[in-house]
Formats: structure tokens, C-alpha cells, sequence
């Protein structure tokens, strides 16, 4: 085999005992692409420069020297995609999904709990690419290399999940969840920032309340849409809030889930303070605000303190108020869309409309054609309107924080029509959007993380 000798940002190191056939291999990060001297093979983020020659098989087919297979850690796979670029060959590509160690010791005993893994995975098989999972304690940054967790049948015998050695992806999917999933994103980033040649996304591990808040108003179309909000510094912030205004929400700037919401309303001379366990509301009714900061105190601190926002007087479906998760993602082609919506019913006298506390869901045209007497392709209709905002609003986060591949926005739309931005969130759940049971969308919304880290991979 001939290859050319480059400068490497590091060397691969097998660890004693490791099985691999790796002799040596390089993550260049600082290969000419556009070099005449011979072809960039890529897989992952490593590469190899080789001359042209050695790669030309029987009737000019490609042919893939040993020695160069085992330097890039490439899988023997029939099904193994590749993407021809010039002088650039890229195998797969290899996609990393980075989870929790929870997640991963569940990948351990041969099986997933979350059944999203299988989804991607099944993308991956069509694109011919390969999905491999892991998670912070799997990279070995002076190596190069990660141990990832494969679910394959061409690699994986009773199609179980199993491991194996792989190059640094140079696409991560960012889908660690949990109570370290926020410190875990940190540091992955941390570790990979020299990689110039690797992309995160979403680009940040939690999109914080405030910081995305102030992104948002920056442009004027979409500061329009945006309920007041505030820093929670003292308690008159609070007094004066709740008395210019119908009632409002006090959230913790960090988290989620409604965890740590309260809803704060006048009522009579006195205060009415609302938060929801998961079967129902728990209200206090309070003389003054002197002592509203106990209730706060539990989540103030995780949730790194707490913003006011203006309750909007939310449209109502038979009675009871809703809002939508509206999904938007990249595709292929690496442009925004909105991917699904789901219309979020509060249970009755909720404060919040997450069906894990006792709300339901139902279908956006349904809700249109209830509600406001309208079908989704309406000209310039709400549908059309709320589209156009959530497109906007993605792209002004994409511009600050860096790439995004996903969002989900909290929208709501009130009594008269007008369209509001409640808050965004950068690594979306969709639960809201599973519980429509719409078999095409679940199989979508799963596949366009997939289809971007794709586009990313061959493109970046």
C-alpha cells in the first residue's frame, strides 16, 4: 500500500489488550481536499491521504487496501455507504448519537428502553451510513477514538447491540438526556473544541430562558411576539408584575419539564400562587408576596434562578386553554422546516399544558378547524403566520448560539388570533408529537436529526 506520509493533530494509541487491527492512524483535520497528489479517505473524522493508484480495483472499481482499512477503523460491510467528492471519499458517513451512561449500560445487556435509538439506527441502514452511540465516558481523546455502540445485523450477531472502536465522528447528535445530561454536552464540547473538523449539534446543551429570550427580541418581527419578561431580582418585581397585568408566570431560567413553574395571580386583597404535581394543581393563597421566595427556593438554585413573564390569555379548546409544540428541524439539504406540531390541551385549571401533567393532545388542523374556523393551507392565515414566526425564531438562535439541528417552540396563539413565542427549547423532547399516534410523523421527525447529520457529513 502506498500512502502519503502527512502531519497529524494526533496519533491513535490501541489500548494494551485491544483487539483492533489499527497499526497507526491519523486525524488529520489539515488534509488539502483539493490536493492532486491522491485521495482523502474519510470515515468518521479521521483521514488518510493515499495515492491514487492503490485504490483502483479490477475494471477501474474501487478497491480498499487492508492496511488502510484497518488505519481508518472501517467496519466490513456490504452495506456500508460512501460519498465520492472530488478527491475525497467518505465512508458511511459515521454518525455519532451521544446519550447518557445510563442509556449506554442499558446498550450493555444487549437491548434499548428508548425506542428512538432503533428509529435512528433504521434511518442510518437506508442512507447507508452507520449510527453508533456513546457516551462521555467512551471517548478517549488522547487516542482518538471512541467506543460505540452498534446496532447492526451485518455487525451484530441475534441483532443485539454490541461495541466496537470507531474514529471520532465528525457529526455528534446531541441527545444526552438525564440529571447530567446538561454537565455531560458541557463537556464533550469541552473535550472536542480543538477538532475543528468535528460538528455538535444542538449547538448548546440547554438554551437558557433569558438568553434565549433576549436573542429573540433583537429582531423586530419577533419581539412583537414575545410575552414581557423580566430577570427575577426582588420581590417588588414580582408585586409589580402581577398588578399590571392578569396574572404571571415565575419560571426557573434552567429548567424544564414545567418543573419549578408557578403562576401568580391577584385575588382579592391578596395572592392566588399555582404550581402542578403530576395528577394536580396545589394552590396557596398568600396575604403578600413577602414569603414567596421559599416556594421558589427548591428549584432557584438548579434551575439558576427565575424569570417573570406575562401570562397570555391563551385561546381556549372546549374550555380549557392550549398552546403547541412546534417542531422544527433540518433536513437533508441542511434547510429549516417545521417538522410536526401538536396542540397541548391543559388539563382543567392546570398551569401548565405539558400532558405529563394531565393534559392531552390533538391534532394542529383539528385545533384550526375548531377553534379559529381554518385549514392549515389558508393564505396568510394563523397557520401560515405561525410557521413563518418559528421558522424566523430558529434561525435567530441558529445565528447566535451556532448549529442547531432541531428546536421545539412553545407557542400559543390568543383569543384574538395573535401568535406569541413562549419560550424555545434546544434539545426538544417529542412526546407531544408522538402522542398524536401518526405513524408517518414519528417516522419523520426521528429520521430529519439523521438525515442533517448526513448532510453535515458530507458537506462540511
Amino acid at each position: 500500500m502506498a500512502v502519503i506520509s502527512t502531519r497529524p493533530a494526533f496519533q491513535y494509541k490501541i489500548p494494551t489488550g485491544s483487539r483492533s487491527p489499527l497499526a497507526k492512524a491519523h486525524i488529520t483535520g489539515g488534509i488539502r481536499s483539493d490536493s492532486e497528489e491522491g485521495v482523502v479517505l474519510q470515515f468518521g473524522a479521521a483521514r488518510l491521504l493515499i495515492e491514487k493508484e492503490a485504490i483502483v480495483g479490477p475494471r477501474g472499481g474501487l478497491k480498499i487496501p487492508a492496511g488502510a482499512a484497518r488505519q481508518l477503523l472501517l467496519p466490513d460491510l456490504d452495506s456500508l455507504g460512501r460519498v465520492e467528492l472530488n478527491n475525497k471519499i467518505i465512508f458511511g458517513p459515521l454518525i455519532g448519537i451521544f446519550v447518557s451512561e445510563k442509556d449506554i449500560k442499558q446498550l450493555t445487556k444487549g437491548l434499548s428502553k428508548d425506542h428512538s435509538f432503533y428509529k435512528y439506527v433504521n434511518e442510518c441502514d437506508r442512507l447507508g451510513a452507520i449510527a453508533c452511540f456513546f457516551c462521555v465516558k467512551d471517548v478517549s481523546l488522547s487516542q482518538g477514538i471512541i467506543r460505540g455502540w452498534v446496532y447492526n445485523k451485518q455487525l451484530v450477531q441475534d441483532s443485539a447491540w454490541t461495541s466496537r472502536l470507531f474514529p471520532i465522528p465528525a457529526v455528534i447528535y446531541d441527545r444526552c438526556f438525564g440529571a447530567h445530561g446538561r454537565s455531560d454536552g458541557i463537556k464533550l464540547r469541552q473535550m472536542l473544541s480543538k477538532f475543528l473538523n468535528v460538528t455538535i449539534f444542538n449547538a448548546m446543551p440547554k438554551l437558557r430562558k433569558w438568553e434565549t429570550f433576549q436573542v429573540l427580541r433583537r429582531v423586530p418581527e419577533l419581539a412583537a411576539c414575545l410575552p414581557h419578561t423580566t430577570v427575577l431580582y426582588a420581590n417588588k418585581q414580582v408585586a409589580s408584575a402581577v398588578n399590571s397585568c392578569e396574572a404571571v408566570y415565575l419560571k426557573p431560567d434552567g429548567l424544564s419539564k414545567g418543573n419549578g413553574v408557578f403562576r401568580l395571580s391577584k385575588m382579592g386583597k391578596g395572592f392566588l400562587l399555582e404550581n402542578r404535581k403530576p395528577e394536580q394543581n396545589v394552590k396557596r393563597h398568600l396575604k403578600n408576596l413577602k414569603g414567596i421566595r421559599s416556594f421558589l427556593a427548591p428549584y432557584a438554585e438548579s434551575g439558576g434562578g427565575y424569570i417573570i413573564q406575562e401570562k397570555i390569555p391563551l385561546a381556549k379548546y372546549k374550555g380549557k386553554q392550549f398552546d403547541m409544540r412546534v417542531l422544527c428541524q433540518k433536513d437533508i439539504n441542511g434547510n429549516w422546516i417545521v417538522a410536526g406540531i401538536a396542540v397541548r390541551v391543559a388539563a382543567r385549571q392546570s398551569v401548565i399544558t405539558s400532558p405529563r401533567s394531565g393534559g392531552s393532545v390533538i391534532s394542529w388542523p383539528h385545533a384550526l378547524k375548531t377553534v379559529f374556523h381554518q385549514k392549515p393551507d389558508q393564505k396568510n392565515g394563523i397557520a401560515a403566520k405561525v410557521s413563518r414566526i418559528a421558522l424566523t425564531a430558529c434561525q435567530a438562535i441558529e445565528n447566535h448560539f451556532g448549529c442547531c439541528g432541531e428546536l421545539g417552540l412553545d407557542m400559543g396563539i390568543d383569543h384574538r388570533g395573535k401568535v406569541w413565542i413562549i419560550e424555545v427549547n434546544g434539545k426538544p423532547l417529542k412526546v407531544s408529537l408522538s402522542r398524536l399516534n401518526d405513524r408517518h410523523l414519528d417516522k419523520e421527525i426521528y429520521a430529519n436529526p439523521i438525515r442533517f447529520a448526513y448532510h453535515l457529513a458530507v458537506t462540511g
